[in-house]
């Protein structure tokens, strides 16, 4: 009756109303109340009913009509493509400052390979200096469909992307210094909205969810540019597929993906799997930086250019520095983002008016004398991501030229007498140049590029 809307089948009925994950759910939750879990007897009338094997001849056959396209059509969302997510961002900033809220939710999303209620529910105060790497935050997302102990939600390291558009340290740095500033803000306790009670999240995710509906998957200049060249539709949910799916075109494991989105697998009720620390570091890092389009990147200033930490905490985040503790460093962090942008004018637009004056006049205070007028101060590095023995190394890209140069400084700095640490030194860049040849991957548009095999020369070239 639920399936065909009739109940004698005829060979010309099709099935138009149920599919086939409807029916295995509603006889998962009949069979949940059947006292009897044996095999059904059909004469004694005693077992459990939704086992009989005509329910699995049923199921096999309705199967059958919908691999065919007999029977109800899918609704199931399919995941976003590069440029329709990029085509979203930009459609989302079209519209106001007001909107800067929910690109940030898609960025942060895409980051950490989450759903929409896991970035809604996530805490301000999760937001940290990474520990071990100055130039990164850490976060934790506690409340996730997939986390049921404390085990399953460890540390996350986000890092800043090449792409201004993907970038998460960029989009926080903005939107935390805006949020921030505003009456009443420094008592918020979930990241996207001002509200404190326990609902909050759920009525910010529903609002995100219509904003997005509305601004990009309704937008007719969306749907004729980009929806309608692939087949399926979108939803919200197809922002959670979209990451995952990213990661697994340019080379990434199932089983890597599965560690920076929280997924548990095949293997997850193995008792091999209960003892296996969660907390993967270099897993983790490695996909934090294959979501950094075109590249993980370290905000740093450029030679001569340099002012002190009290510079970020006047005039670049002084907003964030008021909410966060001073020893958590998050506008140290932030502010190198933020300073590059405001120096950018292609970015004039993500960006308002009174934070890019505040900064400019403030770097133009205390900027050193040698260094040139409205230059940028900031330059982004190029980072790459290895591991030597158990030790997780992210570090900057050193060009041939200045390899010399960069290698007389880390032996000062460890001393002459100190042959350990030189050796350490000398893996650390061994390691490290030969993973950035042989595994970076470098984006363009919707295109991935492997250097496989290629020198730093072939690379800065």
């Amino acid at each position: 009756m639920c399936t065909y809307g009739k109940e004698e089948i005829g060979p010309n009925d099709r099935p138009t109303l149920w599919r086939v994950d409807t029916i295995a759910f509603a006889k998962k939750a009949v069979s949940f109340y059947m006292p009897h879990h044996g095999e059904w007897n059909s004469s004694t009338s005693h077992g459990n009913p939704t086992r009989d094997k005509s329910i699995l001849r049923f199921i096999q056959v309705v199967k059958k009509h919908q691999v065919r396209k007999q029977g109800r059509a899918s609704r199931v969302k399919r995941d976003m493509t590069l440029s329709e997510f990029k085509r979203a961002i930009e459609l989302l900033e079209a519209g106001s400052y007001r909107n800067i809220r929910w690109t940030s939710c898609l960025r942060l999303q895409f980051n950490l390979i989450g759903r929409g209620d896991d970035v809604h529910e996530m805490e301000t105060t999760n937001l940290k200096r990474h520990p071990q790497f100055d130039f990164a935050l850490q976060t934790k997302l506690n409340w996730s469909k997939n986390v049921n102990d404390e085990r399953d939600c460890p540390p996350q390291i986000m890092l800043g992307s090449m792409n201004p558009l993907f970038c998460v340290l960029l989009d926080l740095a903005i939107y935390l210094e805006v949020k921030f500033s505003r009456d009443g803000s420094l008592h918020s306790k979930y990241l996207f909205t001002d509200e404190v009670d326990e609902k909050a999240p759920k009525r910010c995710l529903a609002a995100y969810s219509r904003a997005v509906k509305k601004q990009v998957f309704d937008n007719p200049a969306f749907f004729l540019e980009l929806s309608r060249q692939t087949a399926g539709g979108l939803g919200v949910h197809s922002i959670r597929k979209f990451p995952a799916s990213w990661i697994k075109m340019i080379g990434g494991t199932q089983d890597k993906i599965d560690v920076r989105g929280r997924w548990k697998g095949k293997s997850g009720n193995r008792v091999s799997t209960r003892y296996i620390n969660p907390e993967q570091q270099y897993t983790d890092a490695k996909m934090a930086g294959l979501l950094c389009m075109d590249g993980p990147v370290k905000y740093e200033f450029k030679p001569g250019a340099g002012v002190g930490r009290a510079f970020f905490i006047e005039f670049v985040c002084p907003a964030i520095n008021r909410y966060f503790p001073d020893t958590s460093l998050m506008a140290d962090v932030l502010g190198p983002p933020l300073l590059w942008a405001c120096f950018e004018p292609t970015l004039e637009y993500r960006i308002p008016e009174w934070i890019r004056t505040r900064v400019r006049d403030g770097y133009a205070s205390c900027r050193p004398q040698d260094f040139p007028e409205d230059v940028n101060p900031i330059k982004k590095s190029l980072l790459v991501i290895f591991r030597v023995g158990d030790q997780v190394c992210i570090e900057r890209c050193v060009p041939e030229d200045d390899h010399g140069q960069e290698e007389q400084q880390q032996h000062e700095g460890a001393g002459d007498n100190n042959p350990v640490a030189q050796q350490q030194n000398r893996m650390r860049d061994q390691f490290g140049r030969q993973e950035f040849a042989n595994q970076i991957s470098v984006s363009h548009g919707s295109h991935s590029i492997s250097l496989t095999g290629a020198t730093i020369s072939d690379c800065r070239k």
